[in-house]
This record gives structure tokens, sequence and C-alpha cells, in this order.
């Protein structure tokens, strides 16, 4: 984010999750960080706040695995920023400059084995991947 409320840019990003509990057992799953284990943040695209008109490709071990019409599949960033931030007023807190709004996915959540790489490659924003390895 810019200063607090703007978008400075827009960039391709990637997260793990692992669903490794019952989602039945609400306070566990939030103690738990909802799934979240890693995120992959690409390079940023200063001054872009808009996916309009945007495509992306994502790919595993290469192949691709979907094509995405970003208009179609994305909710506006500017509804992002504004939905994120009903939810921190609503608990006293609020946006501040430099934060991060992973806003969304793109694809469903795919099972992913060891020695497997992910990448996203978003038109005009450019790329971030993601190889995951065995312990």
């Amino acid at each position: 984010m810019g200063e607090a409320g703007e978008i400075a840019g827009l960039g391709p990003a990637l997260e793990v999750i692992d669903v490794d509990m019952a989602i039945d057992d609400l306070e566990r799953v939030m103690a738990g960080d909802v799934f979240h284990r890693a995120v992959a943040l690409g390079p940023v695209t200063a001054g872009l706040t808009s996916v309009d008109g945007l495509s992306a490709q994502f790919l595993r071990d290469e192949e691709e695995l979907d094509a995405i019409d970003l208009t179609a599949a994305a909710i506006a960033p500017t509804d992002v920023v504004a939905l994120v931030a009903g939810y921190l007023d609503a608990v006293g807190e609020s946006l501040q400059a430099g934060d991060v709004i992973i806003a969304g996915s793109l694809v469903p959540a795919l099972p992913a084995t060891a020695e497997e790489r992910f990448e996203l490659r978003v038109e005009e924003l450019g790329s971030v991947a993601l190889a995951l390895t065995s312990a």
C-alpha cells in the first residue's frame, strides 16, 4: 500500500496452505492461522491499481494448469482494500502505508507433494514461483 488506503502497486503471489486439521474446530483453525503456512510475493508493479484486461497462467512443473482472465477471476483491488479496511476498522485497527494484502485465490487449492514447482505468471506484473522440497 502507498499512503494509508491508497494502492501503491500490484504483484503476483502464491500462498501455501496445509489443511491439517478438522474444519469443524473453528477455535483451533483460527489459532493455526486458518491453514496459512507460507506466501511467496512476486515483484510489485508500482502505479498499477487494476487487473482489468490482464491474463495469467498458473503452472505446475512448467505445465500450464490454468489460463486465467483476471477481470473475471479476481475481485477489483480497490474493492479488496475497502473490504479489508472495513474489517480492520471494526476491531479498531487500520491499514498502514506499506501493508501488503494477499487478495484471494485465482485457482482452487491443489494438493501438492514435495519436489513440485508452482508458478504464477501475470501479464504486466511478472511472475512468482515456489518450489516445494522434502524436509
